[in-house]
């Protein structure tokens, strides 16, 4: 696909997951979020190399100011020099992922809707929906105040999807719809109720959900150690869009921190 609609897309998840804070730098963005999640602390880098020479040098001190190891989103969209500069610099190569998509009815009409299931979306994250997410993502208890704020600081349409079997939880998601296309994130199955077709329930009301919010298509992001993610998305017929990974320094200093 164009390399127009990569960067279209690569700019929808950036509103879909937006940072406490964020600056402006030449054509990038950088951005912070108390530590928590790798694409909420790094460079956003659509767009031309800074005109400035030391550019780097003024970005790894920003991450450094706020006790951060410098860390950079590289995807296809991204200046063809930077990821080689990066590796020169020292900066390891992390969290590889495909960038899949598909169209939103043909998900609709290929998966069949699990009548013993409850779905349900809320516009924002309830407290019920964001304590399932932690438990369910294995993510630690402190870091509930920094995603609610995330979810919270979300300027486009977005939903909140629970699916429950009788009144357990199962399943959640996360859609984001601008310019046509819906967002996909945050995908995870209850482990005691895996092997069960859930993911394909959730992957279908999240495009039913873009459909209703004039989206043709949706996309997401899965990890390339994700065999079972990379599983499911192949059987309900995604196909790659692009590739991208992160660049994270190997030697942080003292007192840095980030999770993933």
């Amino acid at each position: 696909m164009e390399l127009a609609v990569v960067e279209r897309v690569e700019k929808i998840i950036v509103k879909a997951w937006p940072s406490e804070i964020e600056k402006r730098y030449h054509s990038w963005l950088l951005r912070i979020n108390r530590g928590v999640s790798k694409r909420a602390n790094s460079v956003f880098t659509v767009g031309a190399m800074p005109e400035a020479k030391n550019w780097l040098e003024e970005i790894e001190m920003f991450y450094r100011k706020h006790s951060l190891p410098p860390c950079f989103y590289i995807s296809e969209a991204s200046p063809q020099e930077l990821d080689e500069t990066l590796k020169m610099n020292g900066y390891e190569t992390v969290n590889e992922m495909f960038l899949l998509y598909h169209k939103s009815d043909e998900i609709i009409a290929q998966v069949k809707q699990n009548e013993d299931l409850s779905f349900r979306f809320e516009q924002f994250p309830n407290e019920s929906w964001l304590d399932a997410f932690i438990y369910l993502e294995g993510h630690a208890d402190v870091t509930k105040e920094a995603y609610d704020l995330i979810f919270k600081r979300i300027r486009i349409p977005s939903g909140f999807l629970t699916v429950k079997l009788d009144e357990t939880i199962v399943a959640l998601g996360t859609v984001a719809a601008k310019d046509g296309w819906g967002y996909i994130s945050n995908v995870v199955v209850n482990d005691s109720f895996r092997r069960r077709g859930y993911g394909s329930q959730v992957i279908r009301a999240l495009a039913n959900w873009a459909v209703e919010h004039q989206t043709k298509h949706v996309f997401l992001q899965v990890l390339k150690t994700n065999h079972a993610g990379m599983g499911l998305y192949h059987r309900l017929g995604f196909s790659k869009l692009s590739e991208s990974h992160f660049r994270l320094k190997t030697k942080p200093l003292i007192n840095e921190r980030i999770s993933t």
